[in-house]
């Protein structure tokens, strides 16, 4: 049954649900079906609308819209049908769960949310974890929120929780107050990460944390911020075959710290500025690809450390203290970048079993050479260190032209 205020009404909210649907991005990328159902209306003033959100989905089909008037409404949501839930704007439509458990829970799939503040989920971390918005279902799609919550580190919430699924959309939504902002568990494929903004995560908080498994994942045209320095990392990428692009990240202990486990991801086109370390791969990272990045203000621009086979290629790394470090890490190329006005464009620590070290080729190195650039290495024996040194045999003599942001 159609719920309704007047004719009126039902007019201007199908051309409103229709342009949201219009402007939005290319819903065929999450496989995402239409809403062809009813409309249901919270709040407001019509006779029949509902006074929650909770009973308009209890009474909803699959296919049905819930249209949400202005107003601050008091619940934990549970969401068992496909339908798309749309406030009338994200200032003035606010869902806050009252410090406990999650503010909505997604159980079923091809659902959308958008246009809501949602706030004030519980303080239970990992593995229950307790979300602003919490998605265990696939084909999802949650955008132009506003996600707000103010935790400790020891309670490590997320804003967004998505546990194993495929082919969800988070686009458009400003996120901040959380220990996590977005946060993937392992099992987690195919999801696209765009648009979002993302800023002051509490204590030691992550903006975006890609779990170990989680694999085809797209995170790009975010803006990530920590607030400052004392914030922990703005991207946490680990799994495989993920890409990390065209993003501006700044103000944060590290940027983009691909750590624990993975491969094959892509880390590209990306504003990494004033953090203490802008990109570090380790812990047997590899065939991973940072390219064409601009990598600027840093205390260290790229810290490789324990990991083989990655390519560091067509970067501009610019007024850093360092450059690149490189401690325990072979046979990594390092190719076409240009260090500029860095106070040192390289400093290399490696164990005499990482022989024969790393390749160094065709990089501007802040002036022209004609010789072969000398890279002095701390090279670490079984009972001390040595001086040694490693080469880029081919210098660069002037600055490479880079596709990277401006």
């Amino acid at each position: 049954m159609q719920i309704k205020n007047s004719g009126v009404i039902i007019l201007v909210l199908y051309v409103f649900v229709a342009s949201s649907v219009v402007a939005g991005a290319d819903e065929s990328k999450t496989n995402f079906s239409l809403t062809t159902g009813n409309t249901l209306y919270v709040g407001g003033y019509g006779p029949d609308n509902y006074t929650s959100i909770q009973d308009a989905i209890n009474n909803a089909s699959n296919g049905d819209t819930i249209f949400i008037y202005p107003g601050a409404y008091h619940e934990n949501v549970f969401v068992n049908r496909r339908v798309s839930i749309i406030g009338a704007n994200a200032k003035d439509v606010i869902v806050d769960g009252g410090g406990k458990d999650d503010v909505f829970y997604i159980a079923a799939s091809h659902v959308k949310i958008c246009n809501l503040t949602i706030k004030n989920a519980g303080d239970i971390g990992y593995p229950n974890d307790d979300a602003e918005i919490d998605i265990a279902s696939s084909y999802n799609i949650i955008e132009n929120n506003n996600l707000a919550h103010y935790t400790t580190w020891q309670g490590a919430t997320s804003s967004i929780h998505v546990r194993p699924s495929t082919e969800n959309v988070i686009r458009g939504n400003k996120i901040f107050g959380n220990s996590h902002g977005i946060y993937l568990e392992p099992r987690v494929s195919n999801t696209e990460i765009y648009d979002n903004l993302i800023y002051w995560q509490q204590d030691a908080g992550i903006g975006i944390v890609i779990s170990p498994h989680s694999s085809g994942n797209d995170v790009y045209n975010n803006s990530i911020n920590e607030g400052s320095k004392n914030g922990w990392e703005c991207i946490d990428l680990n799994g495989d075959n993920n890409k990390i692009h065209d993003n501006e990240i700044y103000d944060s202990y590290i940027g983009i710290d691909a750590w624990l486990a993975g491969m094959n991801n892509t880390i590209s086109h990306n504003y990494v500025h004033d953090t203490y370390e802008a990109i570090g791969l380790g812990d047997h990272h590899t065939l991973d690809k940072v390219t064409n990045n601009r990598i600027s203000k840093n205390t260290v621009g790229i810290f490789l450390s324990e990991c083989s086979g990655n390519v560091i290629s067509g970067n501009v790394i610019e007024f850093n203290r360092k450059g690149i470090v490189v401690s325990a890490a072979r046979l990594n190329m390092i190719v076409r970048n240009n260090f500029i006005f860095n106070l040192k464009n390289a400093a290399v620590f490696y164990y005499i079993e990482n022989f024969p070290g790393n390749l160094w080729l065709n990089n501007f190195w802040g002036r022209p050479h004609i010789l072969p650039k000398i890279i002095p290495c701390l090279v670490g024996l079984n009972h001390g260190a040595i001086i040694g040194v490693e080469f880029d045999w081919l210098p660069s003599p002037i600055p490479h032209i880079i596709d990277a942001p401006s």
